[in-house]
């Protein structure tokens, strides 16, 4: 989109709440990649310029760590609601019980049209 002189038109400024704002910021956040940040990326990088310079074999790169245990959300949670109905002193099964299903509406009859015609005109008095 251009305007009449060729420069770029912007589009329309937009109202943003504070709730978006604050979920942008925290995506960008956790999308920020640590290691790509601050002294150990630069003097990594040039470990690798100079070995490149000198035609030497680059320097190793040390295994990344093993993530931390990986927990079962689900089975927490289920574990987490059955200790609350105990500590309440309900039963952790829960009853299953059926709805009662719904009623079906009657049809309605569909209004007739009149078959008189009128005429929009009004005859003339003399």
């Amino acid at each position: 989109m251009r305007d009449s002189l060729g420069r770029p038109r912007l589009p329309p400024p937009t109202e943003v709440s504070e709730e978006e704002i604050e979920g942008a910021l925290a995506l960008i956040e956790s999308m920020t990649r640590d290691d790509l940040e601050g002294p150990e990326f630069a003097d990594a990088m040039a470990k690798i310029i100079q070995a490149k310079r000198e035609d030497c074999e680059l320097p190793e790169v040390p295994e990344p760590e093993k993530p931390g245990e990986v927990l079962d959300l689900m089975a927490a949670l289920t574990e987490s609601v059955n200790k609350a109905k105990a500590f309440r002193g309900e039963d952790t099964e829960g009853a299953v019980r059926e709805l009662p299903k719904k009623k079906a509406r009657a049809k309605k009859a569909t209004a007739k049209k009149s078959t008189k015609k009128t005429s929009g005109h009004r005859p003339r008095s003399a």
